[in-house]
């Protein structure tokens, strides 16, 4: 018989709880009718529930309002756990411990990576999954092209030139090409295109794709949470009229919102 998963329970006041995992299912909340009580004012009272499957187990959110976290990103539905991933629930650290794992070891970190990596360009297969999810329709030749660079020099800005070198077998002379290219591409792999968390745009430079495991999702735009003329102020996307332009270039530097002319933009550049 196979040893039970073991989840360790800690408190912010350091107290620590062992609990065999020795069930298909461990419900957690601030009801006192469920295996694991969380009495914090954030937690749900039906919040989340640890699942045993043939595939593995996994921890499920039951539309939390606070939501269930886990490595510090928000569960959607249900998430796969691995050996000493840590789940957030309110003010309570529950780390998921595998037995199976500490008998086998490790896997490599280049599997663990390719696992929890959000977005995976397979060359060979000419396939891409967007958080662990095939993408189809597959994408069209000169987006996958455009991708696979990128994918192969994540954290790398590549300028225009080179984009248009090594996608185009031709000179490009107008480079609304590479940017409409650009945008067609973030319509299919970004959750949200208006603000891109994969392939973002380094003013005057290019573009890059930045590393995607262990994200942080980003919010709404920092300058317009702060800016007392939001809704006036249109960017970087028409810098003769933005109220505040150094503060929005920075933002288009950081988070890559960048529309070529003609294309539409986010709601908040109207």
């Amino acid at each position: 018989m196979q040893p039970a998963p073991k989840l360790i329970i800690k408190r912010p006041d350091g107290h620590f709880r062992e609990l065999d995992w020795d069930r298909e299912v461990v419900a957690i909340g601030r009801d006192g009718a469920n295996d694991i009580i969380i009495d914090h004012p954030l937690a749900s009272r039906r919040h989340a529930r640890f699942e045993r499957a043939e595939d593995g187990c996994y921890i499920r959110d039951l539309d939390s309002t606070n939501g269930t976290f886990v490595n510090e990103q928000r569960v959607e539905n249900r998430c796969l756990l691995h050996n000493q991933d840590q789940v957030l629930i309110a003010d309570t650290v529950i780390t998921f411990q595998d037995p199976e794992a500490t008998v086998k070891g490790s896997l490599p970190t280049e599997v663990m990576r390719a696992v929890r990596e959000e977005l995976r360009v397979d060359s060979r297969t000419k396939e891409v999954y967007v958080r662990g999810s095939l993408l189809d329709p597959s994408l069209t030749f000169k987006e996958f092209q455009l991708l696979e660079m990128l994918y192969t020099r994540r954290g790398q800005v590549i300028s225009k030139d080179e984009i248009a070198r090594s996608v185009w077998d031709y000179e490009v002379f107008d480079y609304n090409a590479i940017d409409a290219l650009v945008y067609r591409l973030r319509q299919r792999i970004e959750p949200d295109p208006a603000h891109p968390r994969y392939l973002v745009t380094q003013r005057g430079f290019g573009y890059k794709l930045i590393h995607s495991t262990g994200m942080k999702k980003l919010g709404r735009p920092q300058h317009m949470l702060a800016c007392p003329r939001k809704g006036v102020a249109r960017c970087a996307h028409r810098p003769a009229r933005c109220a505040h332009r150094p503060a929005c270039c920075a933002h288009q530097a950081r988070y890559g919102n960048y529309f070529p002319p003609g294309t539409p933009g986010p709601a908040w550049h109207h």
